[in-house]
């Protein structure tokens, strides 16, 4: 039975027009501008894509953590202890960012509305990392070339969080009174 969304009277399925009303039983503007805007993201924004993605990044700042520990370790041979100390500092935030980047990798892959979400929340903790060290960089001038970093580490990761939200969005948690009888079923 397909019901009217105007005078909510029950008609055929096979009915294009309500035999209350006669108005069309189609779908409304809004629900077709949104399966529309769900088919577009399902093409534009893809699991593949957002996975190389993390994986990249990952290792990007995994390289960066451990090229840092041979520069910290090497500064403080030479014993400038604040160049050490700030190398050190960036062996920690690029490996968190590269643990959070694998870990959101390994959430988002389940597909359900939970895994994706806690997977965009490790995704959105790395972007907020790199943006506030690339902001305290600015900041106090060690940060020579501010745009490369926007491009290679931001958008990428914008993408990927842009893939967990039309995916939280596309993916329909199962009905649970569609499971359970109705009173009238239960009794007999």
């Amino acid at each position: 039975m397909k019901t009217c969304r105007h005078c909510a009277t029950d008609n055929q399925d096979g009915a294009s027009l309500c035999i209350e009303c006669g108005l069309e039983l189609s779908p409304s503007p809004s629900t077709r501008a949104a399966a529309a805007a769900t088919a577009l993201c399902e093409r534009i924004v893809t699991w593949k894509a957002a996975s190389v993605i993390l994986i990249i990044v990952a290792l990007v700042y995994w390289v960066l953590a451990l090229v840092s520990v041979r520069m910290a370790l090497h500064f403080s041979h030479l014993g400038n202890a604040a160049i050490a100390n700030f190398l050190w500092w960036g062996v920690f935030w690029n490996t968190i960012v590269a643990l959070l980047c694998f870990i959101g990798r390994r959430l988002m892959r389940h597909q359900t509305r939970l895994f994706l979400l806690a997977g965009n929340v490790a995704v959105l903790g790395a972007l907020l990392i790199i943006v506030r060290n690339w902001i305290s960089g600015l900041l106090s001038g060690r940060n020579p070339y501010p745009v490369i970093e926007i491009l290679l580490a931001w958008l990428p990761l914008i993408y990927v969080l842009l893939y967990g939200w039309c995916q939280n969005k596309i993916t329909q948690t199962p009905d649970v009174n569609a499971t359970r009888p109705t009173s009238d079923e239960a009794v007999s």
